[in-house]
């Protein structure tokens, strides 16, 4: 697992800064809750999760201002665009010579857009930007010796945006002969995908979904729900989508693949790639050049 550094601190802020602006909360509150996180900033000992204290503080946001779910219109926007976006991404995906890497890369690149993208212009101009000069490391041949050898295979989705690539990768592990789940937030924290979620653009009746239980940022795995243990347990494979799930699970967890885009400058080191980068890690996470995959700022567990 990834540890705090002190850029975390002001990166809470503005987490919490950003989730009273789009749940409307009143300027007073606001301040309160600013100044209630720089107090649990100012005890933070350096060996805490970021996820984790992030976590803490949604929570807090939640409890102080009433509103369990801040960012809702942020992913009503997103979702609007499910359908359509979907299918441009099925079509890209499909045509390819290579599905899988496509859809593994564009899943990848859809990690970048945390308020989602809704139109088709957006998407068309997303896939001309896109390229491969945003590959960092991208084990692409391991994970897909991984996915061959697997049977069944769990997909933990992220934010409400880049569900559609998601779901799109998740057909062309199907189309494998996988055995596909889904995994989503037991309740809303930030713009993640929730069952309720899943099942308005109609997730559920394609795949099994299963809520894990819990409003933690990234997947905290002493919270989740029985059902959600079990499943992730008995898979083959799982492939994490996220930088939050990065940071709860990195080391922590076996037959587990990350993929996700860096976004701040303790990923950077820890990963040893710059910001915007996007990252798929294999199972077994080697060396880059000899060196490390972690070194450079990474205090958590051993991959």
């Amino acid at each position: 697992m990834i540890r705090v550094e002190p850029e975390c601190y002001p990166c809470f802020l503005n987490q919490v800064l950003l989730a009273c602006r789009e749940g409307g909360a009143p300027r007073e509150v606001t301040e309160e809750l600013l100044r209630e996180t720089g107090r649990v900033v100012s005890e933070l000992s350096g060996s805490e999760v970021p996820a984790r204290v992030a976590t803490g503080l949604h929570r807090l946001i939640k409890e102080r201002t009433g509103n369990e779910d801040p960012f809702r219109q942020v992913k009503e926007r997103a979702l609007s665009g499910f359908r359509s976006l979907r299918e441009t991404v099925r079509r890209r995906v499909f045509q390819s010579g290579d599905p899988l890497r496509e859809a593994l890369f564009l899943a990848g690149a859809g990690n970048m857009f945390d308020h989602g993208i809704v139109s088709r212009e957006d998407a068309e101009r997303f896939f001309e930007e896109v390229s491969s000069t945003s590959l960092g490391r991208f084990d692409v041949e391991k994970v897909r010796d991984s996915i061959e050898r697997a049977w069944r295979v769990g997909l933990l989705l992220d934010n409400a945006g880049e569900a559609p690539f998601d779901a799109v990768l998740a057909e062309v592990l199907r189309a494998m002969g996988k055995e596909v789940w889904l995994g989503v937030k037991g309740a809303p924290v930030i713009d993640d995908l929730t069952l309720e979620d899943a099942g308005r653009v109609g997730l559920t009746e394609e795949f099994e979904v299963i809520s894990n239980g819990s409003d933690g940022v990234g997947t905290l795995l002493e919270e989740v729900s029985p059902d959600f243990a079990g499943k992730f347990r008995e898979s083959d494979l799982i492939i994490s989508k996220g930088q939050a799930n990065f940071e709860t699970l990195y080391g922590d967890v076996e037959r587990t693949c990350f993929l996700f885009v860096v976004k701040c400058p303790v990923i950077e080191r820890a990963t040893g790639y710059g910001y915007g980068k996007i990252l798929l890690l294999g199972e077994e996470s080697c060396a880059r050049e000899g060196e490390s995959l972690t070194s450079g700022g990474y205090r958590g567990g051993n991959p």
